[in-house]
């Protein structure tokens, strides 16, 4: 276990020095595990108005411990609003034993605006698995 979090760690690494915009995020998912979640996202845009997104949140509550990666891409539609989707892997360890992996169809609606001296967002998600959430996060960029 301790391999594959240090080669997540090297990988998001990777992809935060192309991007240079780091962004840190909390907030619930409601839905078969209904859980608190922390997070991380960079943006690296691909086009004027298109956006590739990785994001990796951690999960605590209804017995279970989640890690859950996706691979998303926004689309701004005005300078503050977004639409996105992507796909990810959700693993799943439960306390009274096991654990689960199971891919994850995730569509979502973003808001960000400019603060003081950075950048704050809100994001509603539907995660489409095995474990279905709605996910209501809250962030700011670094």
């Amino acid at each position: 276990m301790r391999i594959k979090i240090l080669i997540l760690l090297i990988f998001l690494t990777s992809i935060y020095l192309k991007s240079q915009d780091l962004g840190l995020k909390t907030g619930v998912a409601i839905g078969d595990l209904d859980q608190f979640f922390f997070g991380v996202l960079t943006p690296i845009p691909v086009e004027k108005l298109l956006i590739f997104q990785p994001t990796f949140d951690v999960g605590f509550g209804d017995n279970a411990t989640s890690l859950f990666l996706s691979m998303d891409f926004l689309y701004r539609l005005r300078r503050n609003f977004s639409v996105g989707g992507g796909i990810g892997v959700l693993y799943n360890s439960f306390s009274r034993g096991g654990s689960k992996t199971d891919p994850s169809l995730s569509m979502f609606f973003n808001f960000r605006y400019p603060a003081r001296r950075t950048d704050i967002f809100w994001e509603i998600r539907a995660q489409i698995s095995n474990y279905s959430q709605l996910r209501l996060s809250f962030g700011f960029f670094l």
